[in-house]
């Protein structure tokens, strides 16, 4: 589950030309008839990649967007993020982990 609600991503996805508002509807529908997150759901359907995703969020908040899924970061800079950060973006990452599982 993503940092957003539901209507933030999907704004910034139609914003980006990712998709329709027609397509928005039946997403909509789909996630709460199948009970799914709408990043996992996207993905899924390959409607989107997470690049996609992200990519669209960080263009809708207007700040760049860093892919740093294949980049190694040394621990010492971890440390500069703030610790209330540092343990949602943990938490968040625990979540999507145990959902590969589930």
């Amino acid at each position: 589950m993503l940092p957003f609600n539901n209507k933030q991503i999907l704004s910034a996805l139609v914003k980006a030309g990712v998709l329709s508002e027609k397509e928005v509807e039946k997403i909509k529908k789909d996630i709460k008839e199948e009970n799914k997150d709408l990043d996992d759901y996207l993905v899924e359907k390959n409607i989107a990649t997470e690049k996609i995703i992200y990519s669209a969020i960080a263009d809708y908040l207007k700040v760049p967007f860093i892919d740093l899924k294949n980049q190694t970061i040394e621990p010492e800079i971890l440390f500069t993020i703030s610790e209330p950060l540092r343990l949602a973006i943990s938490l968040w990452l625990l979540t999507k982990r145990a959902k590969k599982y589930v």
